[in-house]
């Protein structure tokens, strides 16, 4: 099947028509055609199996999208039943730490820019008079 097509140039003296046929051809632009040999699509191991209609298999892919949405609708009620951003009770506090003493301050290393000399900025992890812990400091690069 051959296929015709016109380019239309414009310029400043008129108009260029040039016609064109087009020929399929098996000229191809990468070497993936080429690329790997199969004898035929199964290797020789071909099967007699019949297929089953597509009315057969509509009605089996609604059965199985049925029991699919049944299982989300179960694991969508485990999940909200059992999130603990919504388990949340009026006052109950996660406690993640606690600076019950100085030695609490240890486990806890405060670094700056600073320390690396590439900057001027403070910064510090004290205890507060009501008992928190407070982390304060200067940001200067």
């Amino acid at each position: 099947m051959n296929v015709l097509r016109s380019y239309i140039i414009r310029g400043t003296s008129g108009v260029l028509q040039i016609p064109e046929i087009i020929v399929p051809s098996f000229i191809h632009t990468s070497a993936i055609r080429k690329t790997f040999w199969e004898k035929e699509k199964k290797s020789g191991y071909t099967s007699n199996v019949t297929l089953p209609s597509r009315k057969d298999l509509i009605v089996e892919g609604f059965r199985e999208l049925k029991k699919e949405i049944q299982l989300w609708k179960d694991e969508m009620k485990e999940k909200i039943d059992s999130d603990p951003i919504l388990v949340y009770r009026p006052g109950e506090t996660d406690v993640v730490f606690n600076f019950k003493n100085e030695s609490a301050f240890d486990t806890w290393i405060v670094t700056t820019d600073a320390d690396h000399r590439e900057g001027k900025s403070t910064a510090k992890l004290e205890m507060s008079s009501g008992g928190a812990g407070v982390f304060h400091g200067n940001v200067n690069s």
